[in-house]
């Protein structure tokens, strides 16, 4: 359970959309393709799986239709004959149960000879039945594999993040996000919307497997748990920074938020004069922010004054 910081901080270079976002009261969400983690909502996804998955996907699918369910479901639940179980096989027979079959030593007519050979009656025997489930099992994980990616693709397409974290103060960061320390950094409370929204980043030294179960529509937190495991899971390289994003599904976007949540602003080291001037007029009607000049120390650190 993540227990969100009352205040979170945005690093940003002081320019014009700054200034604007400043005086409209608004944050702008951009699409995390542009981001400088090449890795960030990019990373190649793994997957775990169980049949119960399986046939999960098989009832919701737009990829299985009506019939085939039916098929699908006489397989898991029994009474299926075996004719059907060929027709099973033949409809779902793509590249990759191909592929599949041809490393057993079969082919999908092989396969469809044994299940209806003279061996059998109406009813295919119990090994047809195994066998034709472990492939089928894969062909759909592959199918909803596929679909997951699609997801995938679409969401860091489209989406928008603020990124957000828990230091004001942090030496790097400043250099990194806010023009070599002539920027800004601004402190919002988190009590309302949209921060009381923001999302941990969780740091790992792999990539972690996705479970098939964790993400299906029929889990309540599906949607969230697909957000997180994609938005907001970075390598641990990246852990220093102690970031929270803010997430929505319409990217390269302005979110408005309340004058009082903008609680801080820090004026980097090196900020030049008469940017800090222009910054302190536009904000000098407003009682809720403190503001706050950065200074550099001796032993590599920054120390703030506040000013206002």
């Amino acid at each position: 359970m993540q227990t969100l910081p009352p205040k979170l901080y945005h690093y940003c270079t002081l320019n014009q959309h700054t200034l604007r976002n400043i005086k409209e009261g608004t944050i702008y969400l951009g699409k995390p393709a542009n981001f400088n983690d090449p890795f960030d909502t990019l990373h190649q996804l793994k997957y775990e799986s169980q049949p119960s998955d399986v046939f999960e996907f098989i009832r919701i699918s737009d990829n299985v239709n009506e019939d085939n369910k039916a098929l699908f479901r006489r397989l898991y639940e029994g009474g299926i004959t075996a004719e059907e179980l060929v027709l099973l096989v033949v409809l779902n027979s793509g590249e990759f149960l191909i592929r599949l079959l041809q490393k057993n030593g079969l082919t999908v007519e092989s396969l469809c000879s044994q299940i209806i050979s003279g061996r059998i009656d109406s009813h295919p025997c119990e090994t047809d039945l195994i066998l034709t489930k472990n492939l089928l099992d894969q062909r759909l994980l592959e199918l909803y594999i596929e679909s997951i990616k699609i997801s995938r693709d679409t969401v860091v397409k489209e989406s928008g993040l603020f990124c957000l974290t828990e230091e004001s103060k942090d030496f790097l960061m400043w250099s990194y996000y806010a023009s070599g320390h002539r920027g800004l950094c601004l402190g919002f409370s988190t009590d309302k919307l949209p921060f009381c929204k923001a999302m941990k980043v969780k740091y790992v030294s792999e990539i972690p497997i996705l479970r098939i179960s964790d993400v299906l529509p029929s889990n309540p937190d599906g949607q969230a748990n697909f957000v997180t495991f994609l938005l907001a899971t970075k390598s641990d390289k990246w852990s220093r920074e102690r970031e929270w994003r803010l997430f929505d599904r319409v990217g390269n976007a302005k979110v408005k938020y309340a004058p009082s949540q903008l609680t801080e602003l820090y004026f980097g080291a090196s900020i030049d004069h008469t940017d800090k001037e222009i910054v302190l007029k536009l904000l000098q009607d407003n009682n809720a922010v403190k503001c706050f000049q950065l200074r550099k120390t001796d032993n590599f650190t920054l120390e703030a004054e506040q000013i206002t």
